[in-house]
């Protein structure tokens, strides 16, 4: 019986939050993340993520080498699958996926999963219902809060886990 094959993507992840380093170069970046030097290149000059020059080139904080892998390739629910056993310190509790039941009508699934699929085809990387899901509580749900204090009482660390990788958590 042969050992399973490990994903490209789960080597990439694991070589980030395995092996963190305080910062890495614009060529690292791309590489680890599988994105083109030229995405690098573009969330730096939007001020997306920041570079610091350091040694005649730039360098890229962890968190915003990870802040751009959210943003290109992953979701949470890849980061705890590529992670799960390797050492939970590696993602913040808050921030692991929890599996729930969520019930909705057949057709938002349906439209769900034709939705995940074209995204999937179009980005080739795997999408799935719960990472449309999950994008849509971060970009319609969270962005609305305007009394964290309030859901904070409620959730401990919610705050900051919703600001992951910005802050320590």
């Amino acid at each position: 019986m042969g050992r399973r094959r490990i994903p490209a993507e789960w080597r990439r992840i694991r070589e980030i939050f395995l092996h963190q380093r305080e910062s890495y170069d614009a060529a690292e970046v791309s590489a680890l993340l599988g994105i083109p030097r030229a995405a690098v290149q573009d969330a730096i000059d939007d001020g997306r993520i920041a570079a610091v020059a350091s040694g005649g080139g730039l360098r890229i904080a962890w968190e915003d080498v990870v802040a751009l892998g959210l943003e290109h390739r992953w979701t949470f629910r890849m980061l705890t699958a590529a992670l799960r056993g390797l050492g939970g310190a590696a993602l913040p509790p808050l921030v692991r996926v929890a599996t729930r039941p969520v019930a909705l009508p057949r057709y938002q699934w349906q439209v769900l999963r034709a939705m995940a699929a074209r995204q999937a085809r179009a980005e080739g990387r795997e999408i799935t219902v719960s990472d449309l899901i999950e994008e849509a509580i971060s970009t319609e749900i969270l962005t609305k809060i305007e009394d964290w204090e309030s859901v904070e009482a409620e959730v401990p660390g919610v705050r900051e886990a919703a600001g992951w990788p910005g802050t320590e958590s």
